[in-house]
């Protein structure tokens, strides 16, 4: 009885993320039918690669779709092999990878900053706000983009110290992108910038490092160089036309402020003053200099940039 009332005061923190959000993102999941237009329409491509079995040259309604990578659609596919065609297994790998990133989240800030209180304090401000939960709760790809980038960023931290991790980072990456292309190519920097002394010590961690790229690659290749071979548009369809919006490159510098922080306020709602404040107290302080808050800053600005300038 002491050992189970001291494994859970060690895991306190644990423990309330998985019951609050246990319940937030799972109660009543198929309560509402699917919405127009992204849930429904993911939904049809996954009932299609479930039931046909193609799982590389993905169709809607009978054409070819290669708007956005796969991942997503295989995940929701599995979803109805295991348990049937329903508006609870569209959502169920959404709701899934949404719970677990919380923990992932946690664990994330503990790693950075060696505080339980900074770990539970992320987690529930992402999970609390507005635009996470019903993303969470929708059969889209917005969730399990967010957890393959938060275990990219966790597994790159624990490479730091072993190297012999560094494999399964960039599988985690792969999936990243396999999940949105471009977007999911933000995480390059952040993972550079955690890694950058062991990717120089070649000489110690050359296998590893090799290991990793050749993971990286088995993990994304196929699917993009079958496209490639099959449509003759891929290239210009899947990276400048949906990957970039068919926005030139000068249009990324031309940001109308207000917007992006109106979108942003939409987003997170109530955190959105705190998300201020603090960025202004980091400013004021210089703890902005501080490597490890340099690194939530990186990570910030390479994840908000592509999405507030779109």
């Amino acid at each position: 009885m002491k050992r189970l009332s001291g494994l859970l005061t060690d895991h306190i923190w644990e423990v309330i993320l998985i019951v609050i959000f246990g319940f937030l993102f799972f109660y009543r999941l198929d309560w509402v039918t699917l919405g127009s237009w992204d849930e429904a329409w993911y939904g049809s491509i996954a009932r299609t690669i479930s039931q046909s079995n193609e799982w590389m040259l993905i169709e809607f309604n009978g054409r070819p779709f290669f708007d956005h990578p796969p991942m997503g659609f295989w995940l929701m596919a599995v979803s109805y092999k295991l348990f049937g065609i329903s508006e609870f297994t569209t959502r169920l790998p959404s709701a899934l990878l949404g719970f677990v990133s919380m923990i992932l989240l946690y664990k994330t800030s503990i790693l950075l900053f060696g505080k339980r209180v900074v770990g539970f304090a992320a987690a529930l401000i992402l999970g609390t706000s507005v635009w996470y939960v019903l993303r969470v709760r929708s059969g889209n790809l917005d969730s399990p983009f967010v957890f393959f980038y938060i275990l990219t960023i966790y597994l790159s931290l624990l490479s730091r110290k072993n190297m012999k991790l560094f494999p399964l980072t960039m599988v985690s990456f792969g999936a990243l992108m396999l999940t949105k292309t471009l977007v999911g190519a933000s995480a390059l920097p952040i993972i550079g910038l955690l890694l950058f002394s062991q990717l120089l010590n070649i000489v110690k961690n050359w296998k590893w490092i090799l290991a990793g790229l050749a993971s990286f690659a088995i993990v994304v290749l196929p699917w993009y160089m079958i496209q490639k071979e099959t449509y003759s548009n891929f290239i210009e369809h899947h990276f400048f036309t949906i990957g970039t919006r068919g926005n030139s490159a000068a249009s990324y510098l031309q940001l109308e402020y207000e917007l992006p922080l109106f979108y942003l306020h939409m987003g997170i709602r109530k955190w959105y003053k705190l998300w201020l404040v603090s960025g202004g107290v980091l400013l004021i302080t210089l703890r902005f200099l501080r490597p490890k808050v340099l690194i939530v800053l990186l990570w910030n600005a390479v994840i908000l940039y592509p999405f507030l300038t779109t």
